[in-house]
């Protein structure tokens, strides 16, 4: 389980250096980034918090794909 949190972690840091510097490579590793927050939803529902929780995690989800998918934010990744 560590390792696992270690690969995250190292893949977190990567992918935020790299859509830092703007580089073209970290549109996708931002889409894989966002989709970690997909299994947020049914961990939140069966948490104490519920369906309210789950409903927030939901728009978490959703707000993150939709942001991700505007032309500008693919317009800002222009460094090759």
């Amino acid at each position: 389980l560590g390792v696992v949190y270690m690969l995250l972690l190292a893949y977190l840091i990567f992918t935020l250096t790299l859509v830092l510097q703007r580089k073209q490579a970290a549109y996708p590793l931002a889409f894989g980034l966002a989709t970690l927050s997909v299994p947020l939803i049914p961990i939140l529902f069966l948490s104490p918090a519920g369906t309210p929780g789950a409903l927030i995690g939901a728009l978490l989800a959703v707000g993150l794909f939709v942001a991700l998918r505007r032309q500008a934010t693919r317009a800002w990744f222009v460094e090759p």
